[in-house]
């Protein structure tokens, strides 16, 4: 018998393993104790369920119950069981051990039932060799079980082989087997362990090399089998079977093929009775039958020797025909329908529920052209399409019966041999999803199932993404896939096979509202590199989708949160344009609008306010020029999207609105854009000459205004700025008349109670920087008439506007009367920010030294706050000290300080953010040591930079969506360094890493240009 028919044979054996009647189950036991099994098997219940306290309470309530049934050995032993397994149960094996030891008899039946369930802990909590060491001990010292350890040793030896069986140690189970028959064992009970012991063997038998050893076992297998014979039941098929198959492990074919069909009717009454109990095989208990493997394992034989005899120098035809289509009834000439044709036609069509159907129908039609080559004759049973279809169904469900009860691996031989016969049907696309699904609930196990089961996810995503029928079916599995990825945690996975998902299905149903729901998820998670990912592909793919525009606004917006102007309003203007020539564009078009108005606004005020700051590097004129230009341009637009606004409210508002929560908020956005459209107005400083103009539309905005929104939110303000564009203008007639409008209309108004530092700070809002400043001079010369909070909110706007000097002496007003801590403490910080403001980092080192310092600031959370900004200062004085030691001195502070915030920032985000100061404070190092030409220390400090920003590329994991801005800085800091250090190779990898992590990430361009860099330098 070759291996191959061994493996044909041995499938079916092996599938009927566990099967049978459970051992423990079918042993007999006396009445008199049956009710106190039941106890036992509700009080095992229990501690399964983790009720340990109410488990002992049951037991001690059944001692009380059965007192002449507990004192027998055999009960009494059971019961301390039930007992120590509480305790097991948990795990708790040094305990249990105590309660062993204290056992006097070493020998006894109470000793021995103890330290078997000790060895069933062990087995179940996966802890074999313990588990094997305790039931060897046992089996060692007692050979020969009487009385009450009967019981216990069958028990015992029977675990003992499943355990064997689990862990592949067949040979080791076959000996164990043997022990079971040390015992009595009942009827029911004794054939399951004969049929099992003689599966095992014909298991084992094609792997046994000595002749004599073979001969032995195959004796022993034959007498286990013949003792099945004498009763018709399910281990009398598994007989038949496994006896035919010892006759061809001796070569016996004249055997094996009278043996089969002499026992026909027998297995045929065992068929009838399995499909009456499981009419449409949805229970699994016909493919049980022997019947369709005998007829098949017949044909198997008959189809052997007529090919056997077919390759002789002379072969007897007639003998060849008479085995592949039946022999020849002597008194009719007529076939018999008895040749292996026949045989395989028969398991096709009559037992499409079999593993053996869909290899016969193979294989009856390897015959079929056989016969056709060499005799020109064509035979006349065609499989029907609804026979092929019938016989297709059943083997798929038999290998779905499989996998529903999570038997994985078992699913994965049955489904590899289904799908290879049926590619490319209905079922294969949910059989592909099972498959991927079994393997990687094995892949834990066994590292190869991981890969399989990409392939396979693969194969399912690419086979069937344009299949017309089964596209759907199969995106769905691939869905199902990545959830079950989900569920398991595997959330790089779940990723991966939604790209595949996502690349190969489009047009799937479903395929839109995903997409959007992952880009809402990495959105929420601040993933804005993710997100836009998901974003831009439902705007260039999914265009007719209904998330179509919702992406699109969530484009914008991620751009505005990342400051990308020039990108938000471009992405704005499409989505206005594209809203716009909807029939009904409706309430989004006036978001969108007035967005877009808004964009326009902050661009141009950031052009308009670039060169006006403190800073001390000169900015090129023309430029300058150009942006505020640029700047005015983008006010001037502004004005007009807010006029847009209040227009098309104005003129049909209820084509903008379809609910009253539309409506409201409609009306909020007609006051404000009509308000800001005055406010752009004002902050217009260009042409020069047109200026007094310019101011007077801004007053006329301002009053139509007041005059549509009299008791508006931003009426005060509307007439505060009304006043001081008259003040500007010089005109103290309508400037005195505003502000006493402000006084009579608005009393209780911020504005009417704080005109002076609301004057500052419209002022400076209007770009009237050195008007606005002048205005807090006079506040602040006005001494005690303002109160600390007023002082403290003037500092910081004056902070917010960048006006250092002036927000100091703001600061100190507030320091010089201050009692409050907390206002003492936010006083001394902003103090120290508007200095660094102002470049003066040896001052502001000392006032955050001495905040630190300080018993009570530094009890409040705002010393982490010093600290950090302590670490920037001290950095950027290093980064202009020359004197080595001092320079040392002032990085290592900048390193004390990061120590201390890691006291309080804990979380893997904070810490990872840390993390990365720690890596830019070395970058400043390496920088100010190359600025003075330090070669050998810049060289070092380099190193140790690049070590910092690399740790932080391997260690952070791409997935997690948290750290993701931290991993984009590390490469965009540690690639420029990697290319000064000649690593042009490390600096490519790094480069191509980040455009594969971050194909849209703010540094795409720069990184562009390093790769270029790095792959011309090696």
């Amino acid at each position: 018998m070759t291996k191959k028919r061994s493996k044909i044979f041995g499938c079916w054996l092996v599938g009927l393993l566990g099967v049978g009647i459970p051992l423990c189950g079918a042993f007999a036991q006396a009445d008199a104790e049956k009710a106190l099994e039941d106890e036992l098997k509700y009080i095992e219940l229990l501690q399964q369920m983790r009720m340990p306290d109410i488990a002992n309470e049951v037991i001690a309530e059944t001692k009380a119950r059965f007192p002449e049934a507990a004192a027998k050995p055999e009960a009494a032993a059971k019961l301390r069981v039930s007992e120590l397994k509480g305790l097991l149960s948990q795990g708790l094996f040094n305990d249990a051990q105590k309660e062993i030891d204290a056992i006097p008899d070493k020998n006894g039946a109470e000793f021995w039932a103890l330290t078997l369930a000790k060895a069933d802990a062990y087995y179940a909590f996966q802890r074999y060799d313990e588990a094997d060491k305790l039931y060897l001990s046992f089996f060692k010292k007692v050979e020969k079980p009487a009385g009450a350890l009967v019981t216990f040793y069958r028990d015992a030896a029977y675990r003992y082989v499943q355990m064997l069986l689990y862990l592949g140690r067949d040979k080791e189970a076959l000996v164990a087997f043997r022990n079971l028959f040390k015992v009595p064992l009942e009827e029911a009970a004794e054939r399951q362990v004969r049929a099992d012991m003689a599966e095992l063997m014909l298991k084992l038998l094609p792997d046994v090399e000595k002749k004599e050893e073979k001969d032995k076992m195959i004796k022993e297998a034959e007498a286990n089998v013949d003792k099945l014979l004498w009763k018709q039941d399910i281990w009398f098929g598994k007989a038949i079977v496994m006896k035919a198959h010892l006759l061809l492990m001796r070569g016996d074919l004249t055997g094996t093929r009278d043996l089969v069909e002499n026992y026909m009717p027998q297995l045929r009454t065992i068929h009838d009775s399995l499909r009456d109990q499981d009419p449409d095989g949805s229970q699994g208990l016909l493919r049980m039958s022997p019947m369709p493997q005998c007829r098949y394992l017949l044909a198997v034989l008959l189809m052997d020797e007529a090919m056997a005899e077919a390759k002789k120098d002379k072969p007897d035809e007639d003998r060849i025909k008479d085995l592949l289509i039946g022999e020849r009834d002597a008194q009719s000439g007529k076939r018999k329908q008895n040749g292996a044709f026949n045989h395989f036609i028969n398991v096709f069509v009559r037992f499409p529920e079999s593993q053996w159907a869909s290899e016969a129908g193979e294989r009856s039609e390897i015959l079929r052209k056989f016969i056709k080559t060499r005799y020109n004759a064509d035979l006349r049973t065609p499989v029907t399409e609804e026979q092929m279809r019938r016989v297709r169904e059943m083997q798929f469900a038999g290998a779905r019966l499989i996998f529903s009860r999570n038997q994985f691996k078992e699913a994965i031989d049955k489904y590899l041999l289904v799908l290879n016969q049926f590619p490319e049907s209905p079922e294969s696309v949910s059989a592909l999803g099972d498959l991927a699904i079994s393997y990687i609930e094995t892949s834990g196990e066994d590292a190869e199932a991981a890969l399989m089961a990409e392939t396979v996810i693969g194969h399912l995503s690419e086979r069937f993404a344009c299949h017309p029928k089964l596209m759907k079916e199969a995106g769905d599995q691939m869905r199902r896939i990545a959830e079950h990825y989900g569920d398991l945690r595997m959330e790089d996975k779940r990723h991966q096979t939604y790209a595949l998902f996502f690349r190969d299905y489009p047009d799937h149903y479903a395929a839109g509202q995903l997409v959007m729901s992952f880009a809402e998820r990495e959105f929420s998670a601040k993933n804005y590199v993710g997100a836009m990912t998901y974003y831009r592909q439902i705007s260039e793919t999914y265009t007719n989708s209904p998330y179509y525009f919702d992406a699109i606004s969530r484009m914008a917006q991620i751009y505005k949160e990342e400051e990308q102007a020039t990108n938000e309003i471009q992405t704005l203007e499409f989505y206005v344009e594209r809203l716009g020539a909807r029939e009904r564009p409706g309430h989004a078009l006036i978001v969108g609008t007035f967005r877009l108005a808004d964009a326009y606004r902050e661009y141009g005020i950031s052009l308009l306010h670039g060169g006006d700051t403190n800073e001390t590097e000169t900015v090129d004129a023309a430029q300058r020029a150009e942006e505020q230009t640029q700047g005015v341009n983008m006010l001037s637009r502004a004005v007009m999207n807010f006029n847009n606004v209040a227009k098309m409210l104005d003129e049909n508002a209820a084509a903008y609105q379809r609910n009253d929560e539309e409506k409201q908020r409609n009306e909020q956005m007609r006051e404000l854009a009509v308000f800001t459209r005055a406010v752009c107005l004002t902050q217009i400083n260009q042409p020069e000459d047109k200026l007094p103009l310019l101011r007077k539309l801004a007053i006329n905005a301002y009053e139509d205004y007041i005059k549509r929104f009299p008791k508006g939110q931003y009426a005060p303000r509307a007439q505060l700025q009304i006043g001081t564009l008259y003040t500007i203008l010089q005109d103290t007639t309508n400037a005195q008349a505003a502000f006493e409008k402000l006084s009579k209309n608005y009393p209780e108004s911020a504005e009417a109670k704080n005109s002076v530092p609301m004057q500052a700070a419209a002022l400076i809002e209007i770009g009237l920087r050195g008007e606005g400043v002048a205005k807090y001079r006079e506040m602040f010369a006005a001494g005690g008439t303002y109160t600390e909070g007023q002082f403290m909110a003037a500092a910081d706007a004056l902070e917010k506007s960048r006006e250092y000097d002036m927000a100091v002496q703001a600061y100190d007003k507030v320091l010089s009367t201050a009692k409050d801590i907390g206002l003492i403490a936010n006083a001394r910080l902003g103090r120290a920010r508007s200095l660094i403001g102002l470049k003066k980092y040896g001052e502001a080192h000392k006032v955050l030294e001495a905040f630190i310092a300080d018993k009570e600031l530094s009890k409040l959370a705002l010393v982490v706050d010093a600290n950090l900004l302590l670490v920037d200062v001290a950095s950027e004085e290093g980064k202009i000290e020359k004197d080595d030691r001092e320079r040392a001195r002032l990085f290592n502070a900048a390193v004390d300080a990061l120590k201390m915030v890691r006291g309080y920032r804990t979380t893997p985000e904070e810490q990872a953010e840390l993390d990365l100061m720690t890596g830019e404070v070395l970058l400043r190092r390496w920088s100010a040591e190359k600025k003075l030409g330090l070669n050998t220390q810049a060289a070092e400090t380099r190193g140790k930079a690049i070590v910092a920003f690399q740790g932080m590329i391997l260690s952070i994991d791409p997935g997690n969506l948290a750290l993701s801005s931290v991993l984009e800085k590390s490469y965009f800091h540690c690639i420029p360094l990697l290319l000064e250090h000649k690593k042009f190779k490390d600096a490519e990898e790094d480069c191509e890493k980040y455009l594969s992590l971050f194909p849209d990430g703010r540094y795409k361009t720069d990184v562009q240009n390093w790769l270029n860099q790095a792959r011309i330098g090696q």
